[in-house]
């Protein structure tokens, strides 16, 4: 069997980078590799599910689950606000 995707404990999480468009940035360094990149929240929350006990597929169908969990509590919310 395959050995699932990990995210490396060695990456450092610098901190947030701003936006693009709505989507907000942050900024992850490799000291491996000296080098740095900028990704979406997005891509972190994603990175971080990443276990070793996931396949990639796995995470993505997880994640959006958890998205649209977030959108129907954020709906319920604005509802109940209006009245």
């Amino acid at each position: 069997m395959p050995q699932q995707p990990t995210f490396r404990r060695d990456l450092e999480i610098i901190g947030d980078s701003g936006r693009v468009g709505y989507t907000r940035r942050v900024t992850v360094k490799d000291p491996m590799a000296n080098k740095y990149y900028r990704i979406s929240q997005f891509e972190l929350r994603l990175l971080k599910m990443l276990d070793g006990n996931l396949d990639v597929g796995e995470a993505v169908a997880k994640l959006k689950a958890q998205a649209h969990l977030l959108q129907c509590i954020a709906k319920s919310y604005e509802v109940s606000r209006c009245y």
